[in-house]
């Protein structure tokens, strides 16, 4: 694939999603694919401009942070989203595999059922 810079490709800074290590954060460019993938981008809420962490990329799924939700992206639709690598801020360390989500709670399950019977799970 040719630069950006000669017309024929995406610029040199682009790269795709599934290039990204575990830690590293990117800013969504472009979405290289037909209306199937640019219709599941964009439900997933991946809309150009959009900033993301990489939580695991070691084989199979992608899983990134991204809006507040974890999502598991499929390699072949990893290698289509282009994205730009950006600094990580310091105020906020790249999410750890495994970690509860925050609006889970500290078990990892969502809390308050509202159902007594339940209310101890």
């Amino acid at each position: 694939m040719t630069s950006g810079a000669d017309g024929g490709g995406p610029p040199a800074e682009w790269v795709p999603l599934c290039a990204l290590q575990r830690g590293e954060v990117g800013i969504v460019r472009h979405l290289a694919g037909g209306r199937g993938l640019l219709a599941r981008a964009l439900a997933l809420g991946l809309v150009p401009g959009t900033p993301l962490a990489v939580v695991h990329a070691l084989g199979g799924p992608v899983v990134i942070a991204v809006r507040g939700s974890r999502l598991a992206l499929g390699r072949r639709m990893a290698e289509r989203v282009w994205v730009q690598r950006t600094v990580a801020p310091a105020a906020a360390p790249p999410p750890t595999p495994g970690a509860p989500i925050p609006e889970l709670g500290a078990a990892g399950r969502r809390q308050g059922w509202g159902h007594p019977r339940w209310a101890a799970m």
